[in-house]
């Protein structure tokens, strides 16, 4: 039986975030008795996906956590500076030169990023405070969901900023890629690449500039085999035929390589978990985030270098890019609820165990 998503609204809309236009969704429960109004949630869901940066893609995940979760839940989701199938979004270097209009390290680095989400995350505040169906003092509470590099960018903002940490009850990583230790053929690879982005950035564009010539139709059927998602494929169509995007996306994912540290981040960890636990769900055949990464935790853990409250899955029949195979979302929404139930429905109300 299907869920009945009547008493949920779900808006995607571009917002201005540092003077980025950027793909956003509001996932809320609308007031039963005034279907023109949307409640005002005790806890909210943020998402920030992996690279590249798109929330579209993950949408119905989020509708379907906070069906699952139940009233007084909602979801918020950004995309990345820079990351979008509109030139207004994706042309980024045209501002090159006027970087006092737009900042365009913001787009291009890892650090630029996580300042565009710390400053989303405070347009959020300040929507709560001001929200015209608040009944209470208190502010929501958060519970971060992140997909591949998006992880990086939680844990650091959560290290920048202890006000929202504070706030925060549960972080879930997916699929985590947050140190650059990968197969030894993999990161010799990537590293190589990483070093020579020009080259590659070209060849992304040229490449992209032969598909933006070629009929979607032919491009959605091109991909049919491997994006089994309608919804997925159509945005993933968009993506590549947008000629600015190849520039955009390299840039970041190169410096993704040379930025991020490769060993885990032992000390973000334990700040992080004296306020809330932290699952991570890691899956098969995965460059990003291999399941050796799992022993790594677990020895950090036995030292006690690490809090006993990071839990760790391992579902080796998923791959990183989850997200446009329909068969393979339903598990990681079900990961994620499940650490939902326990570690926040479950600890509010510990007679809901019984």
């Amino acid at each position: 039986m299907e869920n009945d998503y009547s008493d949920i609204r779900v808006v995607e809309k571009v917002r201005d975030v540092l003077k980025w236009p950027t793909d956003t969704v509001e996932i809320d429960y609308v007031d039963p008795n005034d279907s023109s109004k949307v409640e005002y949630p005790h806890t909210i869901i943020v998402f920030f996906p992996g690279n590249p940066g798109l929330v579209g893609w993950y949408i119905p995940s989020l509708l379907n956590l906070v069906k699952r979760a139940g009233r007084g839940f909602a979801a918020r989701g950004v995309s990345y500076a820079g990351h979008g199938t509109p030139d207004d979004i994706a042309n980024v270097e045209k501002w090159l030169s006027r970087k006092e209009e737009r900042d365009t390290d913001l787009a291009f680095t890892v650090d630029g990023q996580i300042v565009h989400k710390e400053n989303y995350m405070d347009m959020l505040e300040q929507e709560m405070l001001e929200h015209p169906n608040k009944k209470t003092a208190s502010r929501p509470r958060y519970i971060f969901l992140a997909h591949s590099i998006g992880c990086h960018m939680i844990q650091r903002l959560l290290i920048r900023r202890m006000d929202i940490l504070r706030q925060t009850d549960l972080v879930l990583y997916m699929m985590p890629f947050s140190r650059m230790k990968s197969h030894a053929w993999s990161e010799y690879l990537l590293f190589k690449l990483s070093a020579m982005p020009e080259p590659v950035i070209g060849h992304a564009q040229s490449l992209m500039r032969v598909l933006a010539a070629l009929p979607v139709h032919f491009l959605d059927t091109l991909l049919k085999g491997d994006i089994t998602c309608p919804n997925g494929r159509r945005i993933t169509v968009d993506l590549l035929q947008q000629v600015h995007f190849g520039r955009n996306w390299f840039e970041l994912g190169m410096e993704e390589v040379r930025d991020l540290p490769e060993v885990p981040d032992f000390p973000a960890f334990r700040i992080i978990g004296e306020y809330c636990p932290i699952c991570i769900l890691f899956v098969g055949n995965d460059k990003w985030a291999p399941e050796f990464h799992i022993k790594d935790l677990e020895d950090l853990q036995a030292k006690g270098v690490i809090p006993k409250n990071i839990h760790t899955a391992y579902l080796p029949q998923l791959v990183h890019d989850y997200v446009v195979r329909p068969h393979m979302v339903v598990p990681v929404d079900d990961f994620c609820f499940d650490a939902i139930q326990k570690h926040v429905l479950e600890a509010r109300n510990p007679q809901s165990r019984l």
